[in-house]
């Protein structure tokens, strides 16, 4: 993501309520776009309030949260939005830190399925520790120990007692 181009473009929006809500052609292009990039979340184009919604996450956005942003070492898959503790805390891109998300994971490692990239630097888990690999870094261990790549079919539970075995 190019930041400033991605800011100039944030500073655009507020100028553009009115023709959004007039669902003018270029002004919701815009708001799409900036969508995608920024929140990786499409807006249905059919949907008055998601426009609003959308707008209203994107005004809100500093300067700083999108320097942030597009350092970030763990992000979510695209659209995703997690309630880690289910007390209605959610996270998005939007306002995931890198902090946060460790925390997150450190707490709960089965969330990493909801994540596009894993930091490395406070990583969640330890990667020595099989029993908390996914299935892909069980398949890198794999190719490392055995200097070739594993059978896509082997489970987590094969991979894992091919790895530990001596």
């Amino acid at each position: 993501m190019d930041v400033e181009q991605t800011w100039q473009e944030l500073q655009q929006l507020p100028s553009l309520i009115v023709k959004i809500n007039q669902r003018e052609k270029e002004a919701l292009h815009l708001l799409y776009r900036l969508s995608k990039r920024v929140l990786g979340e499409a807006v249905t184009a059919s949907c008055s309030n998601c426009h609003i919604k959308a707008f209203h996450k994107l005004t809100s956005i500093t300067y700083q949260n999108l320097i942030d942003m597009s350092e970030q070492k763990f992000k979510l898959k695209k659209g995703v939005l997690i309630d880690p503790e289910n007390n209605g805390q959610h996270y998005s891109n939007a306002n995931l830190t890198d902090e946060i998300a460790a925390k997150i994971l450190a707490k709960n490692p089965k969330l990493e399925k909801y994540f596009e990239s894993v930091g490395t630097i406070g990583k969640a888990h330890d990667e020595n520790d099989l029993s908390k690999l996914n299935k892909a870094e069980l398949q890198a261990k794999y190719q490392e120990k055995f200097g070739e790549e594993a059978d896509d079919k082997l489970t987590k539970a094969e991979l894992t007692k091919a790895i530990e075995a001596e």
